[in-house]
């Protein structure tokens, strides 16, 4: 299942080349942190524009191998509105077995230690719309099936998901995958399957390969209205902020003046002050100044970040780029100004 390559693995994306790697870092990485691996491997990669990273090539994303579809489902999931919709992530993923095994189509369900992942496997073609191909999909089934995913899986291209027999920390338990008698087990059964990790010849059911290609256009779904962020500004909110950020964009000046900004925003903040060149020390200063004590602290301290501060983090990631405008409109911070003199000035 993930012996295509290169791909990505663990927390901090490093890119393996083949099979002995692959299995050297998962076997460094189990048990000291969470183990993920990239959903597809790719076909391209590009040199890292970071010289102080130990990645010296990434992936190109856009590159991706689409062959399969991804859900991820837990028993809580967070809106990009922030409504909090309780789910549940084992009946959603018998959907899914139960179509999948009616359809004869190839797929996998891993429990992942709380929740479940589900894999459906596709015919690789050569997508023209790559992302757009696979949000139609994840839409199609998810509507038809009637099961709850999470938003920020859908079209992501880059998305990381949990090797299997690889421990849960949190949870205090192996991602597993299921077979076909496992699947009409209870939860509180299959949770106990998973205290030990399970090693399986074969956990692909089906035998066929779905064929996403008629779905290769346009979004073809309006996307839930929890999904989208709708904020309301006026310049009174701006009226806070300091002196120093009066030349930003609009956008980002938005993000600083929000009452709690989240990791996402203080991300998009700190990378385009790198981006324009200013010293972090700069950065540093803007945080501090507009930030709440407890969201400073937490961007400040470094247990989240391997020992540095998240500013340091992001000055020195220079892989990680600062969010398109479709992203910031899409979260609702764009005021669709034709005329903004950062539009396609460092927005990737």
């Amino acid at each position: 299942m993930w012996l295509s390559f290169p791909r990505e693995v663990g927390q901090f994306r490093k890119v393996v080349n083949n099979e002995a790697e692959f299995f050297t870092e998962v076997e460094r990485l189990n048990r000291n942190q969470p183990v993920y691996t990239s959903v597809y491997s790719f076909e391209t990669m590009r040199n890292n524009p970071n010289p102080e990273s130990s990645r010296r090539v990434i992936p190109d994303y856009s590159s991706a191998i689409v062959d399969k579809i991804y859900f991820d489902l837990d028993p809580q999931i967070k809106m990009r509105d922030g409504t909090i919709i309780e789910c549940d992530p084992y009946g959603d993923a018998q959907k899914i077995h139960k179509w999948c095994t009616d359809n004869n189509i190839r797929h996998i369900i891993n429990f992942t230690g709380g929740g479940l992942a589900a894999f459906i496997f596709t015919k690789v073609t050569s997508l023209k719309f790559k992302a757009s191909a696979l949000e139609n999909a994840q839409r199609l089934i998810a509507n038809q099936l009637m099961v709850q995913m999470d938003p920020a899986i859908v079209g992501d291209l880059a998305r990381i998901t949990r090797v299997q027999n690889t421990y849960n920390i949190k949870r205090k338990r192996f991602c597993i995958s299921l077979l076909e008698e496992d699947m009409h087990k209870s939860y509180d059964e299959v949770r106990e399957l998973a205290r030990s990790p399970r090693r399986v010849e074969n956990q692909m059911m089906g035998d066929n390969l779905l064929d996403i290609t008629p779905l290769d256009k346009s979004l073809m779904f309006e996307r839930p209205k929890e999904e989208v962020i709708t904020r309301t500004f006026s310049d009174a909110d701006l009226d806070t902020l300091s002196e120093d950020v009066g030349w930003f964009p609009i956008c980002v000046k938005r993000m600083l003046a929000e009452v709690n900004v989240k990791n996402r925003e203080r991300m998009d903040v700190i990378t385009f002050c790198r981006d324009m060149g200013l010293p972090i020390e700069f950065a540093h200063g803007v945080l501090q100044d507009h930030l709440s004590p407890d969201k400073y602290e937490h961007s400040m301290c470094g247990h989240l970040w391997g020992g540095k501060s998240e500013l340091t983090y992001y000055y020195q990631r220079k892989d990680l780029l600062h969010a398109s405008c479709e992203s910031k409109d899409e979260r609702g911070f764009c005021n669709n100004e034709q005329n903004c003199k950062f539009r396609g000035r460092i927005y990737r």
